[in-house]
C-alpha cells in the first residue's frame, strides 16, 4: 500500500468495505481529497496535524458528502485511481 498524502482523491478500500458489509449505498461510492492527515483528540472535531499521521480528514465531493464521515482512519482508505481496488 503506498503512503496517501493530503491532497490526494481517495474512496473506501474494498476490503474495508467488505469487511463492514458495504455493498450498496454511500460508502462504496463516496469519492473525496484528503484535506489533513493527523491524530484525533481535538474538540473541534478535526484532526491535528502536528501529532503525526493515522486519520485523514476527507473533503467528499460527490452526492454522498452528507452520508459519509469526514474523519477516516487512514489503512481504511485507497486512492480513487488505485487499480487493485477498482471494481470488475
Amino acid at each position: 500500500m503506498s503512503t496517501l498524502n493530503v491532497g490526494d482523491r481517495v474512496k473506501y478500500g474494498v476490503p474495508f468495505l467488505r469487511s463492514a458489509g458495504e455493498y450498496g449505498g454511500a460508502l462504496p461510492l463516496a469519492r473525496g481529497e484528503i484535506v489533513a492527515i493527523g491524530q484525533l483528540g481535538n474538540s473541534d472535531g478535526k484532526v491535528n496535524p502536528d501529532k503525526g499521521g493515522r486519520f485523514a480528514q476527507v473533503n467528499w465531493t460527490n452526492d454522498y458528502a452528507d452520508e459519509v464521515p469526514t474523519l477516516i482512519a487512514l489503512w481504511n482508505l485507497v486512492r480513487e485511481d488505485d487499480p487493485e481496488t477498482r471494481s470488475r
